[in-house]
C-alpha cells in the first residue's frame, strides 16, 4: 500500500480499487470526450435564445448523436432537459468558466472564453476528469440549468441518497416512469454519474417520445468508492469548503485527498478573472413606474451606488440593503450592505468589477421589511469618461413616499 495515505479512512479494499484505477478516455468513463465533443460543437460560437443560454431546440438532437451514450428520443420539440446527458455537460461547461454568454446587441450566443480553453488544453486527461467533476460537485449551482437554486450545489448529496436506493446491490432497474428520478437526483445527475464511471446504464433501444428509458443502472465498484471518499471529504471536515459567493471555490478543493491515489493530477484549471472595467455606467433605475437615469463611474463601489439611487428617490439611507446580479457564469450573487457582516460586501465590489454588458440587469434591494424592490437596467458604459461624483441625468415621474402617514 501506497504510504502517506489521506487522513480520511478508507478500507484496504477501497483504497486499493482507488490506487489501481486510471482514468481513461472509455465508453464507461466518457466524461472527458463528450465535454470536448460539445466545445467543439460550440465552436466560434452559438446563437441562443431564453434566459438561461440553452442549446437551441434544432440543435438537440444532432449534439444527442455525437455523444458516447446517445438517447432514443423521437419528440419533434424536446426541450434540453430531455437529453439529460446534454443538460449534465451543459451544467459543466458554465461552470467551468470555459463557456459563457456573450451579447451582441440584443442578441445573445454561447461562447468559448479563449484563457479558460486555453487552460484547459494544457491539462492531461486525469487533470481534465477532476477538473469536470470538482465542476460538477462545486460549482455546478442548478441555476444554471434552470433549476432551482439551493445556495450552493448539492448534486453529492443527491447521489449519495440515490445510491443509497441500492440496498447494498450493485444493480438497480429502474420501474421506467418519468417522475422516478425528476425531482433526486435528476436525470441530468444519472447521465453524469454514467460519464464518470460511477455507473454504467443499459439503456432501452425502443424509442420513446418522452424520457430516457432505462433497463438496468449498475453500481461501479470505482464510483461506491468515490462516492464514499467524496462523502468523508465534505464530513470530516465539516464541509472544508470555503464557499465565497462572490469568487466561487478555486479548482484544486479535492487535490490534497485525491492525488495520493491519482498522482497524475498535477495542475488545475485556471479560471480567469474578467478585469474590471474603467469608464462611465450609465443605469436606468426603474421602482414601478418610477425611474431616474444615473451616471457613475466604474471605479464606485456598490455601496456609493447604493447612496445614489437612495437619495435620487429622496429615501433616508437608515435601513440594510443587497445587489442580486449574475456573475459571468450566470449565477446569481447577493452583495451585502456592510452591516451584514458578510462576505461579499458592498464596500469591496466595484461597479466595474461585476462584469456587466449593456442591457444587463440586477435588483437592489432596500428595508427588507418593506421591501423596496429596484430594478437596474445597465444602458450603456462610455469607456473613454471619467466622473468624480454620481449624476441624476434624467427624471420621471414621482418618488413613492418612504414612509406612510401616520397621523
Amino acid at each position: 500500500m501506497k504510504q502517506n495515505s489521506p487522513k480520511f479512512s478508507l478500507s484496504e479494499k477501497a483504497q486499493t480499487i482507488l490506487y489501481g484505477h486510471t482514468i481513461a478516455s472509455t465508453d464507461s468513463c466518457s466524461i472527458v470526450k463528450d465535454f470536448e465533443t460539445l466545445l467543439n460543437v460550440i465552436g466560434q460560437g452559438i446563437h441562443t435564445k431564453g434566459a438561461n443560454g440553452f442549446f437551441p431546440m434544432a440543435m438537440l438532437a444532432e449534439i444527442n448523436l455525437k455523444l458516447t451514450h446517445p438517447i432514443c428520443l423521437t419528440s419533434q420539440r424536446p426541450q434540453q432537459k430531455a437529453f439529460p446527458h446534454i443538460n449534465g455537460l451543459y451544467l459543466l461547461l458554465r461552470s467551468t468558466g470555459i463557456v459563457y454568454l456573450k451579447k451582441i446587441g440584443k442578441k445573445k450566443f454561447l461562447s468559448l472564453d479563449s484563457e479558460t480553453l486555453k487552460s484547459w488544453h494544457s491539462l492531461n486527461l486525469t487533470e481534465k476528469y477532476f477538473t469536470l467533476l470538482e465542476a460538477w460537485l462545486l460549482h455546478g449551482h442548478e441555476e444554471l440549468i434552470g433549476e432551482h437554486s439551493r445556495g450552493i450545489p448539492e448534486h453529492l448529496l443527491d447521489c449519495q441518497i440515490f445510491i443509497r436506493q441500492f440496498n447494498g446491490r450493485k444493480v438497480r432497474r429502474p420501474q421506467q416512469t418519468k417522475d422516478e428520478f425528476l425531482y433526486r437526483p435528476h436525470w441530468y445527475n444519472v447521465a453524469l454519474l454514467q460519464m464518470f464511471g460511477f455507473v454504467l446504464i443499459d439503456t432501452n433501444k425502443k424509442k420513446s417520445d418522452r424520457f430516457w428509458l432505462i433497463d438496468k443502472i449498475t453500481l461501479t465498484d470505482f464510483g461506491k468508492t468515490m462516492i464514499r471518499l467524496l462523502h468523508d471529504l465534505f464530513e470530516k471536515e465539516h464541509c472544508f469548503i470555503k464557499y465565497n459567493e462572490e469568487r466561487g471555490v478555486p479548482f484544486g478543493e479535492f487535490q490534497p485527498t485525491l492525488q495520493h491515489f491519482f498522482p497524475e493530477w498535477k495542475n488545475t484549471l485556471l479560471a480567469v478573472e474578467p478585469e474590471e472595467q474603467k469608464g462611465v455606467f450609465v443605469f436606468k433605475v426603474e421602482l414601478g413606474d418610477v425611474w431616474r437615469r444615473i451616471a457613475i463611474s466604474g471605479e464606485e463601489d456598490l455601496d456609493q451606488f447604493s447612496y445614489s439611487i437612495l437619495e435620487a428617490f429622496d429615501f433616508d439611507n437608515d435601513h440594510l440593503y443587497e445587489f442580486i446580479y449574475k456573475n459571468g457564469k450566470g449565477v446569481s450573487t447577493h452583495v451585502h450592505a456592510p452591516e451584514f457582516g458578510e462576505s461579499p460586501c458592498t464596500l469591496d465590489v466595484s461597479i466595474g468589477a461585476i462584469g456587466l454588458n449593456p442591457g444587463d440587469s440586477m435588483m437592489y434591494v432596500f428595508d427588507f421589511g418593506a421591501c423596496w424592490q429596484f430594478n437596474l437596467t445597465l444602458e450603456k458604459v462610455d469607456d473613454n469618461s471619467t466622473m468624480e461624483t454620481p449624476a441624476i441625468l434624467e427624471s420621471h415621474g414621482d418618488a413613492p413616499q418612504q414612509y406612510e402617514d401616520n397621523w
